[in-house]
């Protein structure tokens, strides 16, 4: 498991920053592009590393639905949502994303 950095990006300047774990860089970048996704309200972009090491996320890549994400994954992307949404960041105040936590026990996978 390997920490990754997720910056997301406002019109001019940083809006939020977290760390999430994830199995690899394939993962994260799909983790990231989730994460991105329920903050698209307030976010125009996001960057990812991985401690000094920008990781790409190729342009034409297809995001995976959350459905489609892992259990262990989806649940690493829910506990990072709340976190963010508690986080001081301006990111926190992202409308689309406290109405996805509002939910996030329909989206939470079922105990194995």
């Amino acid at each position: 498991m390997a920490t990754y950095r997720i910056y997301f990006f406002g019109v001019e300047e940083i809006i939020g920053r977290h760390d999430f774990e994830a199995d690899n860089s394939p993962t994260a970048v799909h983790m990231a592009q989730a994460l991105f996704d329920v903050c698209s309200d307030t976010c125009r972009s996001f960057d990812l590393w991985q401690g000094s090491k920008h990781i790409s996320v190729p342009r034409l890549l297809r995001s995976l639905s959350f459905a489609e994400l892992s259990a262990a994954s989806q649940e690493r992307v829910i506990q990072t949502e709340e976190q963010i949404a508690q986080s001081e960041w301006l990111v926190a105040k992202s409308r689309r994303l406290l109405e996805y936590l509002e939910t996030n026990s329909v989206r939470r996978p079922a105990a194995q």
